[in-house]
């Protein structure tokens, strides 16, 4: 519980600061509307972690719970829009992680018995 609570601290500072910096496109909005905004994604934030802990911890019986599904699936009333964001978010980090010199899937490959093909051979 600590280590969430420290993560959305960070993660709160991060977005009010940038949420306050004005940009070329759009001047940066009042501290008090960032700090509302994020006191709202917080409650959501919170509501949906504790459904997701207690749906999957019964269903999985302890085992692991890190995919974005656990999310939509814990949440109902989530609109459809919303649940296409939450997707495109899971996708971006996916990518991003998944790219990165120190990812599994560089490890993965290497170790893959089936030789991945090269863009030629795609081609």
């Amino acid at each position: 519980m600590e280590n969430i609570m420290k993560t959305v601290k960070v993660i709160g500072e991060t977005f009010c600061q940038h949420y306050t910096q004005s940009t070329d496109e759009q001047p940066g909005s009042h501290i008090d509307f960032a700090v509302n905004r994020l006191k709202l994604a917080e409650i959501l934030y919170y509501k949906i972690l504790e459904t997701v802990m207690v749906q999957e911890t019964r269903r999985l019986h302890g085992m692991d719970m890190s995919v974005i599904e656990v999310v939509i699936r814990s949440e109902e009333g989530l609109s459809r829009d919303m649940v296409k964001h939450l997707n495109s978010i899971e996708e971006q980090i996916l990518e991003s992680l998944a790219w990165s010199h120190d990812s599994a899937l560089w490890e993965a490959l290497q170790a893959s018995a089936n030789r991945v093909p090269t863009c030629e051979e795609v081609s």
